[in-house]
């Protein structure tokens, strides 16, 4: 026995290390070369100083505990590029990953490692966590460290009070890390009020007083999270999306939400796990099912928190990337079901089924290299084609962020109405547009005289409820710019080269607007429209006076009028001096 037992485990070994490498080496490859997305620009300008500016800039700016950004601004002292940064996250996986059998022996006893190990390690969403410079991949490492204390300190018989203090010690590590730890310790409690006596959920919750201390002191943080996220007023919750968005956490962690055929993949997998707990359900019940009911009774509790959520608070609150607490439980749930049968028929059904949904999940999220925004192509793009003193334009702040860290050309990129300022709280609300006064004193504070200048729109009309007006800049360009090229690139990303329209200079002479006409034929009602370069003054204010005289008596409005050219001479002639009329099919009498 013994040597069979030593003989496994040197086969689990080997297969974890196999399985290590070969995530390391494709998380290192991806890490190298993707393009940075805004995410991780807010976290390298938050690390960028010493360890009191990250812990100032995680309250004030980041809106989030300050564990996380402490540590990587240590990290950073090292190496300050963004793949060093992005390394502190792979390491955190491959902890993780070290964590796995002992996860699997308390909780899903009997799971194959390698399935396991299939399905977290090569999963598309573990690979994009753990390319991600910013907390989730530490999270994920903190959360199996507590399900591990916890089984330790609260399931297992005889346990010892270190480990307890442990697990304690440890949640108020991760609130001060991310708030949605909270999360687990309410899952935890509910496992031990369902399957345990009174007094221990009572002595787990003693225990959970230095977790709670933590909570409220960070509660106005937290308060002031929301306001900031917030995606407008009036949010109301309905089942038919709660409903449509709990189906989603079931196969997001997987397939990423967007790959081809997704209701095809989401069936097929439901209805193989469904087919083998049918085919034992009997031996679930007899044998094996309080084995996992701890791991069944967490998921379910994380299902209905982040539903609720949902329900309260809308969508961008429980996005993809901060469900990152359901998946391990999920890998540890759907390896542990597959278990259960002593044939080979589920395993030859669902491999393929998973395999393939992980390479589409691949195709759609990396490729190309890029997250969201290809700004590695924008910044070259603008490289190639650029010339002296034509600026960057860039709505909105966000992109105005994080396009310097791969365009390095000749150029000043000016941010569109405001640049973030790191030293207060994250709101998205600075960046709506009130007036087009905003978009032209941007223009205006190029130092140079500009004739054609780089605009790059995001293409975003809002933040959940809330409009950024874009109008207001539309409507700027187009009265003061022309379009010379455009460019498209992925995710609505637009880039244009736009060059300056020939100002028009406006008078007021005795009351009476006068412009310049800039050889357009779009004459203004109530307007005379002349050619300042060529008219002297006195003639203008001469037509002006004479125009009045002729429109006094009678309530009649100057429609239009031309002016032309002969042998050099230039003379007003008027075409119609009509009386106004109003909601009248009569046509004005032409005198």
């Amino acid at each position: 026995m013994t040597i069979k037992a030593n003989t496994g485990q040197s086969r689990q070994k080997i297969i974890l290390l196999i399985s290590l490498v070969l995530h390391l080496a494709i998380s290192i490859s991806f890490a190298f070369f993707w393009a940075i997305r805004s995410d991780e620009a807010y976290t390298m300008h938050t690390t960028s100083g010493d360890l009191s500016l990250a812990i100032d800039r995680a309250w004030g700016f980041e809106n989030q505990p300050p564990v996380y950004f402490a540590l990587l601004s240590i990290w950073r002292d090292i190496h300050p590029s963004l793949f060093f940064a992005r390394f502190f996250s792979i390491i955190c996986i491959a902890l993780t990953t070290l964590f796995i059998p002992g996860l699997i022996r308390r909780y899903a006893p009997g799971t194959k490692l390698w399935l396991v190990l299939l399905l977290f390690l090569f999963n598309p969403y573990t690979i994009y966590i753990a390319i991600d410079a910013r907390t989730y991949a530490l999270m994920i490492l903190m959360g199996v460290n507590a399900m591990i204390f916890f089984h330790d300190g609260f399931i297992k018989e005889n346990p010892q009070i270190q480990t307890k203090l442990m697990y304690a010690l440890l949640g108020l590590l991760g609130l001060m890390t991310h708030y949605y730890f909270a999360f687990l310790f309410v899952a935890n409690g509910l496992v031990l009020l369902l399957t345990r006596p009174w007094k221990e959920t009572l002595s787990y919750g003693l225990y959970m007083l230095i977790p709670v201390a933590g909570l409220i002191l960070i509660i106005p943080e937290l308060s002031g999270q929301v306001n900031s996220t917030s995606s407008g007023e009036g949010y109301q919750g309905s089942f038919l999306q709660t409903g449509k968005f709990v189906l989603k956490m079931i196969d997001e962690h997987f397939t990423l939400g967007k790959i081809p055929f997704i209701h095809f993949f989401r069936l097929a997998i439901i209805g193989i796990l469904s087919l083998v707990i049918s085919r034992d359900f009997r031996k679930i019940i007899k044998n094996k099912g309080k084995e996992a009911s701890p791991l069944l009774i967490i998921l379910i509790t994380l299902f209905m928190t982040f539903a609720m959520i949902h329900w309260l608070l809308g969508p961008l609150f429980v996005e993809l990337k901060y469900r990152y607490l359901l998946l391990l439980p999920m890998v540890l749930l759907i390896g542990y079901i597959l278990s259960l049968s002593s044939e080979k028929w589920p395993y030859l059904l669902f491999i393929p089924v998973i395999l393939l949904v992980y390479g589409l999940g691949f195709n759609y999220r990396f490729s190309p290299f890029y997250k969201v925004e290809d700004y590695k192509g924008i910044s070259a793009f603008i490289e190639i084609h650029e010339s002296n003193n034509q600026p960057i334009m860039v709505y909105n702040a966000v992109e105005a962020m994080v396009l310097p860290f791969h365009y390095h050309g000749k150029n000043e990129i000016y941010s569109i109405p405001v640049p973030i300022d790191f030293d207060q709280r994250w709101d998205h609300q600075k960046w709506i547009l009130r007036s087009e006064e905003q978009v032209q004193k941007v223009f205006e504070s190029v130092p140079t005289p500009i004739d054609t200048v780089w605009f790059l729109s995001n293409g975003k009309e809002s933040y959940g409820n809330i409009s950024y007006n874009r109008h207001y800049l539309e409507n700027y360009i187009r009265h003061n710019y022309t379009v010379i090229d455009s460019q498209k690139f992925e995710k609505r990303m637009t880039l244009q080269l736009l060059k300056k329209k020939k100002q028009r200079i406006t008078h007021r002479l005795q009351g009476f607007p006068i412009k310049n006409f800039s050889r357009e034929k779009d004459p203004v009602r109530g307007q005379i429209w002349v050619e300042k370069d060529f008219i002297p003054q006195i003639f203008v204010r001469l037509c002006v006076v004479a125009t009045q005289s002729l429109t006094r008596r009678r309530e009649k409005t100057i429609n239009s009028y031309q002016y032309f050219i002969p042998n050099g001479m230039r003379i007003f002639r008027f075409i119609s001096i009509r009386k106004p009329w109003h909601r009248s099919s009569q046509k004005p009498e032409l005198k």
